[in-house]
């Protein structure tokens, strides 16, 4: 009998991920969305009891003479349907989120207690395919995974040195600036996005924002846009 060699996986003692995002996108139409979100909030709620709903307004303008001005329409309101599982002390662990079109699920921080993919996976494995039955999804637009790190002298000391973080040992790509430089100052945002494969297609991007000395979000993003549905199953991590 052939035995397999499964690489093992790092894990990290206080990884700088502050949040872990899963997000699937569909064309399900609204009326079908609202007309069982009902049913499905007493199936998780025993799950996610803390409902945080978010509104989110949009104002209707027009631009005369070079001028934008408010229309008479009515403003439109887009509720983004939050629930949570919370920690003994009521923080976030925790969360789901949905759109007529969206659904997602997140890992929230706790310095505390770092959490890792497989946490989210079986959230995953277990969500998803009920979300997919439960609303008669028929196939998916976007699979999405995000990481968000926050690179700090508390999280990541090792890449701060006389007050600056070094950037370009989190990201070779920055260690390519053609000019020496002891540091990077805020402000800064920068983005870049990769086609990883067209066929899929799938794609990468990553977001460095800093608006604080030596605070730096770092945004991973991986996505894939199936061209034939996804169906009730996910591949594995």
């Amino acid at each position: 009998m052939n035995s397999v060699n499964v690489p093992r996986r790092i894990r990290y003692k206080k990884p700088p991920i502050v949040e872990r995002i899963f997000t699937v996108t569909c064309d399900l139409p609204p009326e079908a969305f609202f007309s069982k979100f009902e049913s499905w909030k007493e199936i998780i709620q025993p799950h996610f009891p803390h409902y945080d709903p978010h509104k989110d307004w949009k104002l209707n303008l027009e631009v005369k003479n070079g001028v934008p001005i408010f229309t008479n329409a009515q403003p439109e309101v887009q509720i983004t349907h939050r629930f949570a599982r919370l920690d003994a002390k009521g923080k976030k662990r925790v969360s789901m989120r949905l759109l007529p079109n969206e659904f997602s699920l997140n890992l929230h921080h706790d310095p505390s207690q770092p959490h890792y993919f497989e946490e989210l996976f079986a959230e995953i494995e277990n969500w998803v395919p009920q979300w997919i039955a439960h609303f008669g999804v028929k196939g998916c637009s976007s699979i999405a995974i995000d990481y968000i790190n926050l690179i700090s002298a508390v999280t990541t000391p090792n890449f701060v040195k006389d007050s600056s973080v070094y950037i370009g040992d989190v990201l070779t790509v920055f260690s390519q600036v053609p000019i020496p430089y002891h540091g990077i100052i805020p402000p800064y945002d920068c983005q870049v996005g990769l086609m990883v494969d067209p066929k899929r297609p799938a794609t990468f991007a990553f977001r460095v924002l800093g608006r604080v000395h030596l605070d730096i979000v770092l945004n991973l993003a991986s996505r894939l846009h199936p061209n034939h549905g996804c169906g009730g199953r996910l591949p594995a991590p």
